[in-house]
């Protein structure tokens, strides 16, 4: 089953077309323009009631204090610049209500806990519309608290920040884009990782901007093909780290543990690490790509404190078979680069690239489907140990955007892929399941970023895997 979600940010500014849609109770921005109404000195109600903006007591009598844009004695009239917020949701199968929290920066800071059920569509969309003071730099911030089978009541999704009170409610397995609940309390706080969608926008008098952010959600999908994977936009796929054959399940390799699949120059089996991406197409005309990084192998700077990174091995996981070959004590790596000079053989002994492609027969008449695999098994040594190995790889054509053959996902795409960040002697057989934020494999989301994710090689429906440029 396909289930992909899209989230489009629509910042029009100009005449909105859209009523005011300020949740009731919510806290709006800080005071910006104001206005005295009719009510004498002594008064301490403001006659008419502020609309749009807050009543404040004074000497000179009360006053309404407006909002930004909106002006008027009682802050009513409508504002010259709008900010039109729009969510949609495309193609979510199985999403009955959408939870969302918006922030917006606009010369004062205001927060709203929008449903779908309440002010969009019903099925994860949501339309909102805003004052904006014109020509000053705002910026959006948007959370998604929680996708739902059924409608969620405004009590039950709470104010801004708070936990939705899921009593009676099932939530869909849509994994997070913008925040990972660590404590599990239902809430953003301290030890939860925050990852916010923000826009940057800047209201111009007398013109519309238009900022288009789309959101593809990626759940966790059981097929024939794998035991479970990840949906990707109607792709299958699993991405694996395999430090050793964790039997025990201690979370550490033990010597009777090691994987050994590529020999040393004397002929021994030696001790190997492998990466693995694995994707499958569960739908006929469907033409996967996997995209992935060189392997980056930092022995200087294992705490990550280098950044960019400074590699003192860089591994190209292109090609076919094994890459290396021993003469002298020196091992020569077709696909190995050495930009630190620490010497191949001082941490690997050999490399091979193992890929290609598979037809899986479906029941329509016995069409068939692809599933590509990539694996890199590195031979390493017991220095490697101290080192980190750090890559990034993805799938793309699955349907909701074409395969990506120059490399770069599209800017403006909020999109899954995998991340290797791992201490080589710290980890054991790993995957994203029920990943924390320390762990060596995680999965993580291009935000609204331009230009888009670039990747360093890719493989197409041939299976075999090469560099997006010559080098």
């Amino acid at each position: 089953m396909r289930s992909h979600l899209y989230v489009t940010l629509i910042l029009s500014l100009g005449g909105g077309c859209l009523a005011d849609t300020t949740p009731e109770g919510t806290p709006d921005a800080a005071d910006t323009s104001s206005s005295t109404a009719d009510t004498g000195s002594s008064a301490t109600a403001c006659v008419p009631a502020c609309v749009h903006g807050t009543c404040t007591a004074g000497a000179a009598g009360a006053t309404c204090v407006c909002d930004p844009g909106w002006a008027g004695p009682a802050c009513a009239d409508s504002p010259s610049q709008t900010l039109s917020v729009e969510v949609r949701a495309l193609a979510a199968e199985g999403v009955g209500d959408a939870v969302w929290d918006l922030m917006v920066f606009n010369r004062s800071e205001r927060r709203w806990r929008l449903t779908s059920s309440a002010y969009g569509d019903g099925q994860g969309g949501v339309a909102y519309v805003v004052p904006c003071v014109p020509d000053e730099l705002g910026m959006v911030q948007l959370w998604l608290v929680g996708t739902f089978t059924s409608p969620v009541s405004v009590a039950a999704a709470g104010d801004f920040g708070e936990a939705v009170n899921a009593a009676g409610l099932t939530s869909t397995e849509h994994l997070n884009p913008t925040w990972t609940d660590g404590d599990g309390d239902g809430r953003r706080g301290a030890s939860d990782r925050l990852w916010p969608l923000e826009v940057a926008f800047t209201c111009e008098a007398g013109s519309d901007t238009l900022v288009d952010v789309d959101v593809l959600l990626t759940e966790p999908a059981s097929h024939g093909f794998f035991d479970i994977a990840l949906d990707i936009d109607g792709l299958l796929c699993v991405a694996k780290l395999d430090c050793c054959q964790d039997v025990d399940g201690d979370g550490a390799c033990s010597n009777g543990e090691l994987i050994r699949v590529l020999d040393r120059p004397d002929g021994s089996a030696g001790r190997s690490i492998i990466l693995a991406l694995v994707c499958a197409a569960p739908e006929v005309g469907t033409n996967p790509v996997l995209l992935f990084d060189d392997v980056l192998i930092d022995c200087t700077h294992p705490d990550g404190s280098s950044y960019p990174p400074h590699p003192d091995l860089v591994v190209h996981p292109v090609g076919a078979g094994e890459q290396c070959e021993t003469s002298d004590g020196v091992t020569r790596c077709a696909n190995v680069e050495d930009p630190g000079g620490v010497g191949i053989q001082s941490y690997l002994f050999q490399t091979g690239v193992f890929a290609g492609v598979e037809h899986l027969t479906t029941n329509m008449a016995g069409a068939s489907v692809p599933k590509l695999y990539w694996n890199l098994a590195l031979g390493v040594t017991d220095a490697i140990d101290g080192c980190r190995l750090t890559a990034r790889a993805t799938a793309t054509g699955g349907g909701s955007i074409p395969p990506t053959v120059d490399g770069v996902l599209p800017a403006g795409l909020v999109y899954p892929y995998f991340e290797w960040n791992a201490v080589v002697g710290a980890c054991a057989s790993e995957t994203i399941w029920d990943s924390r934020p320390q762990d060596p494999m995680q999965l993580r989301f291009q935000h609204p970023v331009s230009p888009g994710l670039s990747f360093s090689n890719m493989m197409l429906g041939d299976g075999v895997p090469i560099p997006v440029a010559p080098r």
